[in-house]
């Protein structure tokens, strides 16, 4: 792509809804950065400044007094959305006490001693994933994903039925929720999505009796299986216990919790398309991982795998998890000729800054040889945010991760079966079919 972009600091007049609609029919998702190309780092749309200016961006994140309240968007999601009233969408006291609540349970240190647990959980997933064509790799790993979910994170066995239930109906929560006849994160609202958010609406009272299963399910749990699980695992379950939530409140943070594992399972399916479309990235990953193990797993020799921490980030830019996220404005700002009130809605696009053409040498490319150098501004990539509301789960997602790409070309040579769908028009993507991939054992050396 031609380098168009605008680069001015200051707010342009941006497109109308039509324009809009008309670039994703004929760009798909590269109509993001097609729409950052006519009109700018920074253009109001529909009332809300839209920014992909890295410098601007890692103010918005950095800056505590654009973070201390929750966009409108959030706080209208909170109410509207069954179970969606988690931490995500809080400020104040609200945020502060779920944070200190599940905060210590995701650092580093603490999700580093689960690296053997979740490799030995690969072990026998791989073991019966089977050979030949997988039709459909997304909902594969939300099995492989679930299984080391509530083992590490719950403490508890999906080989009782109970568990396996409770975990069958988060999962069932999230594939409504992104059905994409009830979704209504769009860019833009006009008319047509207006009948959106009405079908959404109408598919509300559904939502409402899952919810309140999956709430009985976790009561009925913690006189038995919960409270065997006690100290096992990260036990997000018994921190917020602990911090005196109400089984409403824990509810809904643990959905947040598996709404994170939910993001993780896309991006390895895309991990996946990637090995698959380019042999050379899984020679190259297999080759480091079959020393490290020769060698005997640990975190430190985990740490040195250049090739595989190049290609996992490499998938996070190329497929952001997120297309956007919202931001309110905590105090007056200068931008350019333009001066911005406080309280003004903001929209940080992610897909143009991974993609951005001033900070990325051909970005449009998958290649994860350009981390030998990484990004021209810090926060042209930005898969976990920044500042004081970056994804608190990143170092779990990001080993996760790693040991997923790792373990599965270990066992298995990826090809393509088939056409790669295409990604729908969402601000959170997903694939707008099954992605289909062929599996092939490999004989241990």
């Amino acid at each position: 792509m031609p380098n168009m972009y605008k680069s001015v600091k200051t707010l342009q007049k941006g497109p109308k809804l039509s324009e809009v609609r008309q670039a994703f029919r004929l760009h798909g998702v590269n109509a993001w950065s097609h729409l950052q190309a006519q009109h700018g780092d920074h253009f109001m749309f529909q009332g809300i400044w839209v920014c992909s200016d890295p410098e601007w961006v890692e103010k918005l994140l950095m800056q505590k007094v654009h973070t201390r309240e929750r966009s409108r968007l959030y706080k209208k999601s909170q109410k509207l959305i069954p179970l969606a009233n988690g931490m995500l969408f809080m400020d104040g006291e609200d945020w502060q006490k779920r944070l200190q609540a599940v905060m210590p349970a995701f650092t580093k240190q603490e999700v580093e001693e689960y690296a053997t647990t979740m490799l030995d959980h690969l072990e026998l997933s791989w073991a019966v994933w089977g050979e030949g064509v997988c039709e459909d790799v997304y909902a594969h790993i939300i099995e492989l994903n679930k299984k080391h979910l509530f083992h590490a994170g719950y403490g508890l066995d999906l080989q009782n039925q109970a568990v396996e239930t409770w975990a069958n109906r988060l999962i069932e929560y999230k594939f409504m929720r992104m059905d994409q006849r009830h979704r209504v994160d769009f860019f833009g609202i006009g008319w047509k999505e207006l009948g959106a958010l009405a079908r959404t609406l109408r598919h509300t009272p559904k939502l409402r009796r899952l919810e309140k299963q999956i709430q009985q399910d976790m009561v009925a749990l913690h006189n038995q299986d919960l409270y065997k699980a006690k100290g096992k695992g990260i036990d997000w379950y018994w921190r917020l216990k602990k911090a005196a939530f109400t089984d409403t409140q824990i509810a809904q943070e643990l959905n947040h919790l598996y709404s994170a594992y939910n993001a993780l399972d896309y991006a390895l399916t895309c991990a996946m398309i990637e090995l698959a479309k380019e042999p050379k990235w899984q020679e190259a990953i297999r080759n480091e991982w079959n020393t490290i193990k020769q060698e005997g797993f640990t975190m430190e020799r985990y740490k040195s795998m250049k090739s595989l921490s190049n290609f996992c980030k490499e998938v996070l830019r190329y497929y952001p998890v997120t297309m956007g996220v919202s931001r309110k404005t905590g105090e007056e700002i200068q931008l350019g000729d333009r001066r911005i009130k406080a309280g003004q809605e903001v929209l940080i696009l992610l897909y143009p800054l991974h993609y951005h053409p001033d900070y990325w040498d051909n970005p449009h490319d998958f290649n994860p040889d350009r981390w030998e150098q990484g990004p021209k501004h810090p926060a042209a990539y930005i898969p976990f945010l920044k500042g004081s509301r970056h994804c608190i789960g990143r170092h779990l997602a990001e080993l996760n991760m790693a040991l997923v790409v790792a373990s599965a070309i270990e066992h298995f040579h990826i090809s393509l079966h088939g056409e790669v769908p295409s990604l729908n028009q969402f601000m959170m993507p997903r694939f707008d079919y099954p992605v289909s991939l062929k599996f092939e054992v490999l004989e241990a050396e």
